[in-house]
């Protein structure tokens, strides 16, 4: 098995993807990617945040910082893993088809289900109310583990979501009885990442505003 060492971890910010959304949430075709401008700028900030974030297997953690740097895990993932796509294709599409978890820093959660119909004529429902339970992330911590062996993913997968308690995970298969190693190497690197971007806190909010728990719906 490969040392500790070779764990690579990050922390991508979601800042521009906020600052965005304020800019154009006057206009609702802005939530629409598919053959629009506006869509096409948001695409573009998305390549350039998950640009620095490789193209291999490993974990992921959406996340938000507290005004006072404390970190909260609100969504455990994994990529790369079997047909699975890589860590960086897999942030990129959920940060492109999840956009309304950004979207709800500007809009209530009806707001955004009614504009949904009108741009998907109906359809995504429970994709969009699951996404949104993202709501309130400021970052995305990633660990590239292309050491843990396919057959051992899930259980991995269920030592860290009951290690980290990330609120939106709802689905919870019990873990085993026994700590998987690289479990414990991969929250370390989380850890680490999530230390090192203490400093790239930002409000997402006016002093005052919601905090991130209170975007649960």
């Amino acid at each position: 098995m490969k040392p500790a060492s070779t764990f690579q971890c990050g922390l991508v910010s979601l800042r521009d993807l906020y600052a965005f959304a304020r800019k154009h949430f006057e206009n609702e075709e802005a939530l629409r990617l598919e053959r629009t401008e506006l869509g096409r700028q948001y695409s573009k900030i998305v390549d350039g945040i998950v640009s620095t974030i490789p193209d291999t297997e490993g974990f992921y953690l959406w996340g938000a910082y507290s005004e006072k740097g404390l970190w909260q895990n609100i969504y455990l993932g994994m990529a790369g893993y079997g047909a699975m796509k890589s860590l960086k294709k897999r942030i990129r599409e959920e940060l492109k088809d999840e956009r309304c978890a950004i979207w709800r820093v500007v809009y209530t959660y009806d707001n955004l289900m009614a504009i949904r119909d009108r741009i998907h004529d109906g359809k995504y429902a429970a994709s969009w109310k699951r996404a949104m339970r993202k709501s309130g992330t400021t970052h995305v911590a990633w660990v590239s583990a292309p050491n843990t062996p396919n057959e051992n993913v899930r259980n991995v997968e269920s030592d860290l979501i009951e290690a980290l308690n990330p609120r939106a995970n709802l689905n919870r298969p019990a873990p085993p009885d026994h700590l998987q190693e690289n479990a414990a190497r991969i929250f370390a690197a989380f850890r680490k990442a999530i230390h090192l971007g203490r400093q790239q806190r930002f409000p997402i909010l006016p002093k005052g505003g919601l905090q991130p728990t209170e975007f649960l719906i």
